[in-house]
């Protein structure tokens, strides 16, 4: 069984079934091709924008909802831009606000000076945790391939499998001649 593949930054944005997020690139075009996103869930980073840093997990999009922006205006600029600042610099794919919320400057410019995309979408953040971790899930899902043919032998469900051309079709035809059910 292969595990399904990162995908990247650019492939995210530019996915048909995320087309209604209307996702917008705000920084860090530098990394659309080399940051990629390996867990399928988007993660709220509320308690590493007070500081707490050790749960930021990589692979995974951090989403800057209404709640972490309302956070932030509680702070004085300078210690909310060092906060979002620390949660960018965390291995992590990418930033993605919602709601219309553009960072602050200072934050957009280190996501181009790291590489870090920011992105923005002017959706609620319920509906794109919803659509973005839905697609996530089916992208980065593990897949497998099988040639085989499937009969009903003596009522039981019966996988012939094989490498293509060994003559799994022609057993399950001569199944069928002897009262079996394809």
């Amino acid at each position: 069984m292969t595990s399904g593949n990162p995908i990247s930054i650019r492939e995210f944005i530019l996915e048909p079934k995320l087309a209604y997020l209307d996702l917008r690139l705000l920084a860090g075009e530098n990394g659309l091709d080399s940051q990629m996103i390996s867990n399928p869930r988007i993660q709220k980073p509320g308690l590493a924008l007070a500081g707490f840093l050790p749960y930021v997990k990589p692979g995974r999009i951090q989403i800057l909802g209404e709640s972490e922006y309302a956070f932030l205006q509680t702070l004085e600029p300078s210690e909310a831009i060092r906060r979002m600042s620390a949660v960018v610099q965390e291995n992590i794919p990418a930033v993605l606000s919602t709601k219309g919320h553009t960072p602050p400057l200072e934050v957009l410019a280190l996501c181009d000076e790291i590489g870090v995309p920011c992105i923005r979408t002017l959706q609620q953040t319920s509906d794109t945790i919803e659509g973005a971790s839905a697609f996530l899930e089916d992208a980065l899902a593990d897949r497998t391939q099988l040639h085989g043919v499937l009969v009903d032998v003596f009522s039981h469900g019966t996988l012939i499998v094989g490498e293509p051309g060994i003559g799994k079709s022609e057993c399950a035809l001569e199944l069928i001649y002897r009262g079996h059910r394809l």
